[in-house]
């Protein structure tokens, strides 16, 4: 993990910046892969590497005073997640909360349109965004939405067009940007 991945999470401080501090964080950890451990709790030895890279991620973005209270090698990342939020999430947040990650955890499945799977991320993404969650603000244009986005709707493709996925994660390997929008039409383009 270097420094260059944590340099843009602010350090939690408290209850004063919890929303903005958790919001990047998900984004961070999602974006890795990672977010699963802080979402579920899982113990198996399988896990114990990813596990800890979890909870160091978490303990490099707290203040120093934050941080005396959390054991990174010792501690599963959910436990640690779950406390720092039962300290400083405000109440309030939880429909929001529960908006993102309705759209982080869309799937497509193969009984239905993609089309109609279409309109229901975009209702999910619009949902989300509306609740004045903090990674979603801003423009839909600009690049690091657009990347986000992008992983978001790779993941939620699962293993359907795993040709166009594999060359979706490729472009990304060699530093091109994607487009969801862009994306989405591909896919309808081929399947009609």
């Amino acid at each position: 993990m270097s420094d260059d991945e944590i340099k843009y999470i602010p350090k939690l401080t408290g209850k004063e910046n919890y929303a903005e501090w958790k919001d990047c964080m998900l984004a961070l950890l999602f974006t890795k892969d990672l977010d699963d451990y802080v979402m579920k709790l899982d113990t198996s030895d399988a896990v114990q590497k990813e596990s800890v890279k979890t909870s160091l991620l978490i303990f490099n973005t707290c203040s120093r005073r934050i941080r005396s209270g959390i054991k990174p090698f010792t501690t599963p990342p959910k436990t640690i997640w779950d406390s720092l939020k039962s300290r400083y999430e405000v109440s309030g947040l939880i429909s929001r909360e529960n908006m993102m990650t309705k759209w982080m955890e869309l799937r497509y499945n193969n009984s239905e349109k993609f089309e109609n799977f279409c309109h229901k991320w975009d209702k999910a993404y619009n949902n989300a965004k509306d609740t004045g969650y903090g990674i979603l603000q801003g423009s839909d244009e600009t690049s690091a939405l657009k990347e986000f986005r992008s992983h978001v709707l790779l993941r939620a493709l699962g293993d359907h067009f795993p040709y166009y996925v594999e060359s979706c994660y490729q472009k990304l390997r060699d530093g091109i940007a994607l487009d969801p929008t862009k994306m989405k039409s591909d896919i309808i383009y081929t399947i009609n």
